[in-house]
């Protein structure tokens, strides 16, 4: 039995254990309690800190001469990246043009492209995308199939006819088909904690064959209708991106040694009780923000800063208490014990 205690993706604790059989045995065995801890003295930096949980039972084998018999099934990129749930996609250049009965063309740099966190689902190489942060002009999300090329690339395809009319910048537009590919190349990285997607990656994930690898193309039809005289072709060419993917932990496929696994994790938030808008102080800007918001019902609210889903007298009162604190001004960062 293996476990171990990680934060922000660092591990802080580990824990082990083995019972032997010996031919001829029977019954069970109990694996010994384990008592391990990890303490953090002083008053932790203010943000949001991701625990994670990890829990083996493995089966080892030995032979007749008592040596273990080891399977170990190989890891290569692709595979760590399949056994990924999610994938940071930072797209970094892109050149479209639109011809036909609209014509334009034009580029999108890094800065009109914000990066995005994209859900992928464990087990497969596929991945789902919104066409509009491709610069297409509509709000479309497609899955790309993916394949593997070899052990360091893969493939991403689609081929779609939506056949869907949507309202682009105030015209009606029928988006008939989109078709395009994306082919990178995957390198194994040292493991990096990701905070936009809340995970530790160890893949980096690169463009490579340029156009030919890398396209999206579409065909759509102005005022939505079918016929020759309103088509649009639009084309996405010299697509650069980074993006970081794979897992760590990943296991290697079909790995008979491994009996059971088990992961839980929570998010941590450490902040300044009364700090609406999470700067760090209570001042004017929070109370600002109670005011505004005064009355109000919901989740999430930034006024709600007792957390019971109503903005009210209560959260002034705290805003008014704590007015003048900052984040650690009630705390010293004390030594461990002797």
């Amino acid at each position: 039995m293996e476990a171990a205690l990680l934060v922000q993706g660092q591990q802080r604790q580990q824990a082990s254990a083995n019972i032997v059989f010996y031919p001829g045995n029977s019954g069970t065995g109990t694996i010994a309690n384990q008592d391990r801890n990890w303490a953090q003295y002083g008053l932790p930096p203010r943000g949001l800190y991701h625990l994670e949980y990890r829990v083996q039972l493995r089966h080892i084998p030995y032979d007749k001469n008592g040596f273990p018999i080891q399977i170990n099934p190989t890891l290569d990129p692709v595979e760590y990246f399949r056994q990924a749930d999610r994938v940071y996609f930072d797209l970094r250049h892109l050149y479209y043009r639109a011809t036909g009965a609209y014509n334009q063309e034009g580029t999108y740099n890094d800065s009109d492209l914000p990066p995005v966190c994209i859900p992928k689902q464990p087990g497969s190489l596929d991945i789902t995308l919104n066409l509009s942060d491709f610069g297409l002009p509509y709000d479309y999300t497609v899955t790309l199939g993916g394949r593997r090329i070899d052990a360091n690339t893969i493939e991403w395809a689609l081929d779609e006819q939506p056949n869907r009319c949507v309202n682009v910048q105030g015209v009606n537009v029928l988006i008939y088909r989109v078709w395009g590919r994306l082919r990178a190349n995957l390198q194994l990285v040292p493991a990096e904690w990701n905070g936009s997607c809340a995970r530790s990656f160890n893949l980096l994930i690169s463009p490579v064959d340029g156009d030919a690898g890398n396209q999206l193309n579409g065909e759509l039809y102005a005022l939505c209708w079918h016929n020759d005289q309103a088509r649009i072709d639009v084309e996405v060419r010299q697509i650069d991106y980074t993006a970081r993917g794979g897992q760590p932990d990943a296991l290697p496929p079909d790995n008979p040694h491994i009996l059971y696994t088990f992961t839980d994790s929570e998010d941590v938030e450490f902040m300044l009780y009364g700090d609406a808008n999470g700067d760090g102080a209570v001042d004017d800007a929070d109370l600002l923000t109670v005011l505004f918001e005064f009355g109000r019902a919901g989740r999430d609210l930034a006024g709600d800063v007792n957390g019971d889903s109503v903005v009210d007298d209560t959260d002034i009162l705290i805003v008014l208490f704590q007015f003048g604190r900052t984040y650690g001004d009630c705390c010293r960062n004390c030594p461990p014990p002797e």
